[in-house]
């Protein structure tokens, strides 16, 4: 029925556009009969360019006008720009302009003025049986736009939408996505015909269906130019002279199935295609439009229109019996089903819901994408429109999830903003995820060292610390979604490092991961003259993108073209001469636990010292060696004495005389902090600011 309609108001248009009441003006005649021919052969883009002449040489023709803005109207691309064009025709010359500027406004979603113009169109409407169906029709559309009003109020929060491009989508038609688990490749349909034209009995033999494929570029986060199959993802004789389109892929991966001209066919690890013995009695295969079979392989679905359906196409369902590994007999979906027509069934997962499109139920123009539940009997029901922005005004098909958690969806739709006629578009569900966390890595002149990892939240000024693995240097911070924090940096014997970083919004749960790199810097003479700390954020789902490399590696592979690519946080920290020699550089000297080896700041610090003693040789330096609390009084008297030690042989190799050298041994005797909680476990943070050597210089004669 609706194709009768849509043939029957075509043919409408095309008689009353040529009546008298057009003016006879002269006008280029080739350019018209051009026009005619692409107006009647339904090439909307060659009409485009011809009525776009045409108006250019008399802007205020009817007919030109008419032909112009319903050329748009069908294409599906720019639609709005129909209705500059239709406004310059009135009911007087074509009493079905106002239809056609209801349909404009109706696919543009201003419901308001499309209702309006139905409700004009229909004092024209003649009250014979073609009449009766045509009123029928408009009352329809008009309610379709009460249902867009309530479906656009209530939009589906934090949904993100976006077309996959021109390396996918042509002006002609692209649908039935079947997206790898791997979420990088996908598997689509493609013809030149467009959607109006499919739709239209007698039209098959011009769809001329190939099956395509595409691979996901993660670096540039985008869907490559579409090829052909040609084995590397599909075998590559699934495509014949026949009609071929993408059904599914199994849960394994290893069944690729599709239709070739309304027969199932199935090509088994990439193997040679073979047709499916699956029985479709009682329907006639040439009515069979569509058909479907789940990730488990275990339902079928099929769509045609057959005289005991509930009206235009129906979808009906068949099971494999597990006891008898029979298939039962193909029933209708009742309740998915309407006088109208339904289509494109997909099964979730794990078979409580069942998504098909439906231009019944509370559709709001075209084909919907609905959403049935299965009951505890079995039975699928509870219809629900998916809403918006999943749904449009204009054809929704072809509705798929996929991902671990089916958060990914694809489907195909001639919306607004399409590259062609259908295109297939891809959407998400940002969950607005509030907590995540740092995976981080710390390196010290390219090893692991003991550290203190600070994480300062400026919103609260709440302080938060973590250490590095001793072996690894991996570390893990808790932060919060969309704020901005301080990371403070300290490692014994370097400066303290301190960065800025901000914690970006996130839509589904991922790690971020940072690498954070300290080194120092020496000159010509071997003297150290700077800290260099370099700090890598990677806030994005590096996971996603990595394939079998380490995070790490990952990140220092990224290059400034890679849109993930963020500039890394350089600070660099001078050793000055005379700073050094202030007394507060001297006062401490840190070391890891049980070690009493000098790197680092230390090695700058001494130096500097010994640089500073061997110019002015009145001055003498008391070297006083410190632990925490951890281990004997003995042990630590003793590795007190190694530490201060350690720093005496160092200005000694450096020239100083040790005659100007004093060592002094504290062990656990001089706590700047207390180390050790109440019930006497060992705090491994705060230990860190005891385990040190004070320097003090001071004049000869004040020994």
């Amino acid at each position: 029925m609706q194709n009768a309609l849509k043939t029957l108001f075509l043919s409408l248009i095309i008689i009353g556009a040529v009546c008298p009441a057009f003016s006879q003006e002269p006008s280029p005649a080739k350019l018209e009969r051009q026009g005619q021919v692409a107006i009647e052969d339904g090439e909307w883009e060659k009409a485009k360019e011809v009525y776009h002449k045409l108006v250019e040489i008399d802007p205020d023709d009817p007919e030109y006008n008419l032909y112009l803005g319903l050329a748009y109207l069908n294409s599906k691309i720019d639609v709005d720009k129909s209705v500059p064009y239709l406004a310059k025709v009135y009911p007087e010359q074509v009493e079905g302009v106002y239809f056609l500027r209801g349909q404009a406004y109706h696919y543009t979603e201003q419901f308001d003025s499309a209702i309006a113009y139905y409700e004009k169109f229909k004092p024209y409407i003649k009250m014979n049986k073609p009449g009766e169906e045509l009123l029928a029709e408009v009352d329809r559309r008009i309610v379709q736009c009460q249902n867009g009003k309530k479906l656009y109020r209530a939009p589906r929060e934090g949904m993100n939408f976006d077309n996959l491009g021109g390396d996918v989508n042509t002006k002609g038609m692209e649908y039935a996505p079947v997206i790898f688990q791997d979420l990088q490749t996908i598997v689509f349909t493609g013809t030149n015909i467009n959607w109006p034209e499919s739709q239209y009995v007698g039209n098959q033999s011009r769809l001329n269906e190939d099956i395509f494929y595409s691979v996901y570029d993660p670096i540039n986060q985008e869907w490559l130019a579409r090829k052909s199959p040609d084995g590397t993802v599909i075998n590559a004789n699934v495509n014949t002279e026949a009609n071929e389109s993408s059904v599914h892929l199994n849960r394994s991966k290893s069944n690729f199935y599709f239709l070739r001209e309304n027969e199932l066919w199935i090509s088994k690890n990439q193997g040679e295609p073979e047709k499916t013995a699956i029985s479709l009695e009682p329907f006639e295969p040439k009515k069979v439009v569509a058909l479907y079979v789940n990730d488990n392989e275990n339902s079928r679905f099929l769509v045609t229109d057959h005289k005991d359906g509930k009206g235009g196409l129906d979808i009906y369902m068949s099971v494999l019996d597990e006891t008898s590994d029979e298939w039962t007999d193909w029933e209708n979906l009742e309740n998915l089903n309407t006088p109208f027509d339904e289509d494109s069934p997909y099964l979730s997962k794990d078979g409580s819901r069942l998504y098909f499109s439906s231009q019944g139920h509370n559709s709001m123009g075209g084909h919907d994408i609905f959403v049935a539940t299965k009951n505890e009997a079995g039975i699928y029901g509870n219809v629900k429109n998916m809403g918006v922005p999943i749904n449009s005004p204009a054809n929704d098909v072809h509705f798929s999830m996929t991902g671990d958690k089916e958060e990914f969806g694809y489907l195909s739709s001639d919306r607004m903003q399409s590259v062609g006629d259908m295109d297939i578009w891809r959407f998400w569900t940002c969950y607005d995820i509030k907590n995540t966390r740092i995976k981080g890595k710390l390196l010290a002149k390219g090893e692991p060292v003991e550290a203190v990892i600070n994480l300062l939240d400026l919103d609260s000024n709440e302080l938060s610390s973590t250490e590095p693995g001793d072996l690894d240097g991996v570390y893990t911070l808790n932060v919060e979604t969309e704020k901005d924090y301080v990371l403070e940096v300290s490692v014994p014997n370097y400066f303290n490092q301190y960065f800025p970083i901000a914690i970006p919004k996130q839509c589904s749960e991922y790690d971020l991961y940072q690498n954070l790199e300290l080194d120092m810097v020496t000159n010509e003479d071997g003297l150290l003259v700077e800290q260099r700390s370099v700090l890598n954020n990677a806030f994005f789902n590096v996971d996603e993108m990595r394939g079998d490399q380490e995070p790490e590696s990952y990140i220092a592979t990224l290059d400034p073209s890679d849109p993930n690519y963020t500039e890394p946080i350089v600070d660099i920290n001078e050793i000055d001469t005379e700073a050094m020699v202030a007394a507060e550089q001297f006062d401490n000297i840190y070391f890891a636990f049980d070690k009493w080896s000098i790197d680092g700041a230390a090695e700058a610090i001494v130096d500097k010292v010994a640089v500073f003693l061997n110019d002015y040789d009145y001055f003498v330096i008391v070297i006083r060696g410190h632990t925490d609390s951890m281990g004997t009084e003995e042990y630590n008297k003793l590795l007190s004495q190694w530490r201060a030690e350690s720093v005496s042989k160092s200005l000694q190799e450096k020239g100083l005389s040790p005659d100007r050298i004093i060592t002094e041994s504290y062990g656990e005797s001089q706590l700047i902090v207390a180390d050790t909680t109440q019930d006497g476990g060992y705090i491994k943070r705060l230990a860190a600011k005891n385990r040190r050597v004070e320097m003090e210089i001071k004049p000869k004669e004040e020994e």
